[in-house]
């Protein structure tokens, strides 16, 4: 798990307050890899909803994807929550990921789950 400031950093960020989010980044003496992730994260999202962009099955597979790096079960399952809210078409790689996040967070249930929602199964 990462260190309180990294979902400090992070809660700023997914409420758009980014300059909030950036000022607790820099007091972080010791950045570690939540910190970094929800730090680049919160400003990828605040520039796409600048310019208008919707997150799409590809950006959220690669947050799911270093979700999945970090073993970080409580990020995986927001993005998760996200793109069901949001309506994103679950692709292979989306649900991939998902299911590398659930399994590297040892929840083979749910990991289960997301796999059997999947409508064509292929070589991902």
């Amino acid at each position: 798990m990462g260190s309180p400031d990294g979902y400090v950093v992070n809660m700023y960020a997914r409420c758009g307050k980014i300059g909030c989010s950036h000022e607790v980044f820099d007091e972080i003496v010791d950045h570690n890899v939540v910190s970094w992730i929800s730090m680049i994260t919160g400003c990828v999202e605040g520039l796409m909803r600048e310019a208008l962009v919707e997150s799409n099955q590809y950006t959220l597979g690669s947050l799911m994807t270093a979700c999945g790096k970090l073993g970080d079960l409580h990020q995986g399952k927001w993005v998760h929550g996200y793109a069901i809210k949001r309506g994103i078409d679950f692709n292979s790689c989306l649900v991939m990921a998902l299911v590398d996040v659930y399994v590297k967070c040892a929840v083979i249930k749910d990991a289960g789950s997301v796999f059997d929602e999947l409508s064509c199964i292929d070589l991902v």
